[in-house]
């Protein structure tokens, strides 16, 4: 793959894009996203009481701290998938599993 000089800002994301997909590591790239915006995507209290989050195998692992918090995690977590994927896109993750 050759890059050219872009002068246009507008283009940089679109080469950064192609050369994360070029390498293979978008996927990698999209879970230290979401790891790092955890708090801006499920708000302030819930990033309060998350202990851990993690990846293995397109799942995404969080460890919370509060038990009765963990089960209305438990039992909302398709609406928790669907704001990661609303942000990231489809088939960034399969499941979100609540430890």
């Amino acid at each position: 793959m050759t890059l050219k000089r872009i002068n246009d800002t507008n283009q940089v994301g679109s080469v950064l894009s192609r050369m994360l997909d070029e390498y293979n590591i978008s996927y990698k790239f999209h879970e230290t996203e979401i790891i790092s915006t955890w708090s801006d995507l499920v708000g302030k209290t819930i990033a309060d009481k998350t202990a851990r989050i993690f990846f293995k195998k397109k799942k995404l692992f969080v460890e919370i701290t509060s038990a009765p918090l963990k089960n209305e995690l438990t039992l909302s977590r398709s609406r928790v998938k669907e704001i990661i994927e609303k942000k990231f896109g489809k088939g960034i993750i399969e499941e979100v599993i609540f430890l």
